[in-house]
């Protein structure tokens, strides 16, 4: 039977919590900042890597799957392994691809980053 008090949610004051839930925001919006930085550099990157508009459209595509098959796949897994580890996975994931950021001077290597930026999107 309900004894009446209200339910302590000691979490929404605890500083740690509020810290912990403030640096995976901020986490989350860099990563999601991230994934829209190469838009204005495209032209740069058909002068300097020599991508075409195919390749770009291609490279984008590449984006586009690893966002679908994180969202068919994301919600089993984080069931699975729960949502704690599935959002450290993907923020580890989209850390891996801006990490391949400033190595895409070969267009395989564009392709990976596109996909691998798309784990965090999700």
């Amino acid at each position: 039977m309900p004894s009446g008090k209200a339910a302590s949610h000691d979490g929404a004051t605890n500083p740690k919590a509020i810290l912990g839930l403030l640096a995976a925001s901020f986490a989350f919006l860099v990563l999601f900042t991230s994934s829209a930085v190469p838009i204005p550099l495209y032209s740069e990157y058909r002068a300097s890597i020599g991508l075409t508009d195919a390749a770009i459209s291609v490279a984008m595509v590449s984006y586009l799957i690893g966002v679908c098959g994180v969202l068919f796949v994301a919600g089993s897994v984080s069931d699975a392994i729960g949502y704690r580890a599935a959002a450290v996975i993907g923020l580890l994931l989209g850390i891996g691809g801006c990490l391949l950021f400033p190595r895409s001077k070969v267009f395989p290597c564009y392709l990976r980053r596109a996909f691998f930026k798309a784990f965090p999107a999700v």
